[in-house]
């Protein structure tokens, strides 16, 4: 018997891994083209599968602009804001009135009456909510249609309520298209767009931009524009491209065709709104005033001053002089306590708020009843 090592020869090139993959579950530790499949599941690779069909020849440029006819462009849904068959998204904080904000694009549309000061196309709109319940939704949209003076929908405001079923859009886009085909809708909502993501994370940009591809799809099956609510990631806003205010992957910037953002103001109910079109040019950035239940244009305030997380927003002039109008008659401290619970849950301290009255009544617009203390009530003049 021989005293040498019984040595045995290294494994070749490629054995350790066949090896190993013996150990596994079927189809793990395969390459992407062995198992048939993509990573993620993100569609299916058939290996030696075919193009259902043969790609059509390019076009001659020259003979398109030859048939070119501007009267052949979708209608806008939205007067220089939105195309049927286009992608849009309405971005903003938490709590920022984005539902009411849709909500009133929908009965805008539906009514044909305007969004914010822009005109709309009359048309039937479909509203996937995935957030309220009904009962809340319903309401709102009431309240909605009640302060635009509209009273009746005309039959073009169609509602999925999804609350507590909501499920990967993938699951539901083949059921959608059927749904929408032929439907003859204008405009499509989907509020809010993360409760549909499924196990898909809205900081991949892989999976981000299959949910965008399919988005697409359902926008041209069904002819109309698919608009989407998304939030704003964490963090002050203000040093920001307009764009890249959105929470997640950057797909959320470069595949909607209009992007609308919300952005709060310093000024207590104040936003300023902004976008990033693709097919249209800048509409010029205006500011809002949340009047409840609306989102109603307003050129007085100041859009440039944004506010910035950790700081108390300021109250406005308006806000004192209201919260005094609406009572009639108030000594100071209960004044004070009137617009404290009228902004809450922000935040007003008396000194802001002595300063404020100063300059309602250096103004002609406060004064104390005559004839009384310095203690005495206040009252709109």
């Amino acid at each position: 018997m021989s005293d040498q090592p019984n040595h045995k020869a290294p494994p070749k090139r490629g054995e350790v891994k066949a090896r190993f993959n013996q150990t596994l579950p079927n189809g793990q530790g395969k390459s992407h083209t062995e198992r048939g499949t993509k990573n993620k599941g993100r569609g299916l690779v058939t290996p030696g599968a075919r193009l259902p069909e043969l790609l059509p020849d390019p076009v001659d440029m020259d003979i398109l602009i030859a048939k070119f006819d501007p009267c052949d462009a979708p209608d806008e849904v939205v007067a220089g804001f939105l195309h049927q068959r286009s992608k849009g998204a309405l971005v903003g904080g938490s709590k920022t009135n984005k539902t009411w904000s849709l909500i009133d694009l929908a009965i805008s549309v539906a009514t044909g009456t305007p969004w914010w000061g822009l005109e709309t196309t009359p048309g039937k709109v479909l509203y996937i909510n995935f957030e309220l319940d009904d009962f809340h939704f319903t309401n709102r949209a009431i309240l909605v249609r009640n302060a635009k003076g509209v009273s009746k929908l005309n039959g073009n405001f169609d509602y999925f309520g999804f609350r507590g079923k909501a499920r990967d859009w993938t699951k539901l886009m083949l059921q959608l298209e059927e749904k929408l085909k032929g439907g003859g809708y204008t405009l499509v909502i989907i509020d809010p767009l993360y409760k549909g993501l499924g196990n898909r994370s809205e900081n991949d940009a892989g999976d981000m931009t299959d949910l965008h591809n399919e988005i697409e799809g359902l926008a041209v099956a069904s002819g109309a524009a698919v608009v989407y609510g998304h939030h704003f990631a964490k963090g002050a806003q203000g040093k920001k491209n307009v764009e890249d205010r959105g929470s997640g992957s950057g797909v959320f910037a470069r595949d909607p065709d209009s992007i609308l953002t919300i952005t709060r103001l310093s000024e207590v109910d104040g936003y300023v709104v902004e976008t990033v079109l693709r097919n249209f040019q800048q509409l010029p950035s205006f500011g809002l005033r949340w009047e409840w239940p609306l989102m109603v244009p307003d050129d007085s305030m100041d859009i440039s001053k944004i506010h910035e997380p950790g700081k108390a927003q300021s109250c406005s002039k308006d806000n004192i002089l209201d919260a005094l109008r609406e009572q009639g008659e108030l000594h100071h401290e209960e004044w004070y306590a009137a617009v404290c619970e009228s902004i809450m849950p922000r935040t007003l301290s008396m000194s802001t708020f002595k300063r404020r009255v100063g300059e309602l009544k250096a103004c002609g617009d406060v004064g104390q009843v005559p004839g009384t203390k310095r203690t005495d009530p206040w009252k709109v003049t």
